[in-house]
């Protein structure tokens, strides 16, 4: 097999693709919205407040994407005005919830009676015949409704022209150019990546300054006493999908499970439970946000912090591009991986990453797995996220690794042998060495130098003195 090129590891991949270079930096806009029910008793939004939690200098989502994308992508806000808004709705907040006196009527003659038959607005086959209410601007949803609303009002009232954000003058608000980012005041926080239209029934593509817009970023955020690092997570998270098609990784009951050791936890924000710590390595190398390099031959290497400099090294095998490892160093320091909980500690991450057409339905649960020190349950049956990390200062954390190495191998996800190994790693910090041995289905035998040329110099081996070279294998 020959040697595949750093370039064909970083070609895209499961709809992945470059997204700006140190040369030529990508830039989006994140136009921010705020909409408010009018008569809803929640906290009201902080503009000021949301302002520096998505564009402040530091310490916010701007600033974690030009920390994770090493200053290759970046997002800015709406000129003149970084939140536009907050919009009172014009209904009532009833009539978005599609509670009491909207909701659904069961008197077919009622001009809001609508009977979802397939389920298509009710959540699929298994909701089929579901009565709806219909509003007179042809949505089923009213959450649906309250976006196509707040787009409306920033256009008429907050001073939003689309044609001036529709930046490769396609005649489409696309991720390329950026997204709407609706942000709703709400106790109960969260966030969702949508489609947006004109009215459901009958579909219309919403067209606002004859540019067309087919999705929303939509977050539920508490401003009271302040916006925390928590929404703070659900907004990078959600624009992370928006913009750069991110894949959720947390588990789901089905294809990965709360107790799988494989599971990226707070090493990638999907799986981090609110924390705003960095994604993982095959995302940044997919997006160019990584400085990579590329394992061809055994030596002992450096790694520095991964969440400043993007340090990686790749490892691969006879499966080249289809199945290989990254692994860096995943130090805190004063990146926005000092938001992982203190047991994780610091070390070095080691990720299986499976380029394979077939998984690409759920890829990011199905096809990347993080590859623990340790991957054996406590005796709860939970996930030990204190022995993720490989440290040199914790033998049961800097083992030799290799194909049949325990508790954790370099096998690939089939099992099969990588025949690689790796070993000397050292202790964990903001700059970590390892040795990396390519070819190596074992590690090395531990024998001294003397006690092979004792050998070498020694008479024609016979039986016995056979014996002692095993002994030392």
């Amino acid at each position: 097999m020959a040697t595949p090129s750093l370039a064909e590891f970083e070609q895209s991949f499961y709809h992945l693709k470059r997204q700006g270079t140190t040369n030529n930096p990508k830039t989006v806009t994140v136009l921010v919205i705020a909409w408010e029910p009018r008569n809803q008793s929640t906290p009201l939004t902080n503009g000021i407040a949301l302002d520096q939690l998505i564009f402040g200098r530091t310490n916010s989502v701007a600033h974690y994407f030009q920390e994770v994308s090493q200053g290759r992508f970046n997002i800015v806000p709406f000129a003149p005005r970084p939140v536009v808004g907050p919009f009172k709705s014009v209904q009532p907040a009833e009539f978005y919830s599609r509670l009491p006196p909207f909701a659904p009527p069961t008197n077919p003659t009622d001009p809001n009676y609508y009977l979802d038959r397939t389920g298509e607005f009710s959540g699929g086959p298994t909701r089929a015949n579901t009565l709806c209410y219909l509003d007179s601007d042809g949505f089923v949803d009213g959450y649906m409704h309250s976006w196509k609303e707040a787009i409306q009002l920033a256009s008429a009232q907050g001073g939003v022209n689309f044609t001036l954000l529709d930046h490769d003058g396609d005649g489409e608000f696309s991720p390329d150019d950026g997204v709407v980012l609706i942000v709703k005041p709400w106790t109960a926080e969260g966030g969702y990546h949508r489609e947006v239209w004109q009215s459901q029934i009958p579909k219309k593509t919403l067209t606002v300054n004859n540019v067309r817009i087919k999705q929303i970023t939509e977050v539920y955020a508490n401003p009271q006493p302040n916006y925390s690092d928590g929404i703070m997570a659900v907004i990078i998270e959600e624009l992370l999908h928006a913009l750069v098609r991110y894949i959720d990784q947390y588990p789901d009951g089905k294809v990965r499970l709360d107790n799988d050791p494989r599971r990226p936890g707070q090493y990638s924000i999907s799986d981090a439970g609110w924390l705003p710590v960095h994604v993982d390595p095959f995302h940044k190398l997919k997006w160019g946000w990584l400085n990579p390099q590329l394992v061809t031959t055994s030596g002992s290497y450096q790694l520095r912090e991964a969440a400043m400099t993007g340090d990686a090294l790749i490892l691969f095998g006879h499966k080249g591009t289809k199945e290989f490892f990254i692994l860096e160093n995943r130090f805190r320091g004063a990146s926005f991986d000092r938001f992982r909980n203190p047991i994780c500690g610091d070390g070095l991450a080691l990720w299986d990453c499976i380029q394979d057409e077939n998984l690409t339905i759920d890829w990011g649960r199905r096809a990347l797995h993080l590859k623990r020190a340790d991957p054996r349950l406590d005796i709860n049956g939970l996930v030990q996220d204190d022995l993720a990390l490989f440290d040199g200062t914790d033998p049961s954390r800097s083992y030799e690794l290799y194909d049949d190495s325990y508790p954790q191998n370099l096998r690939f996800d089939d099992h099969q042998e990588s025949s690689i190994c790796i070993a000397k790693v050292s202790a964990a910090g903001p700059s970590m060495t390892v040795t990396i041995k390519m070819g190596k289905r074992r590690p090395e035998p531990n024998v001294s130098a003397a006690a092979w040329l004792s050998l070498l110099l020694a008479p024609e081996p016979t039986k016995g003195s056979t014996a002692a070279w095993l002994s030392l294998l």
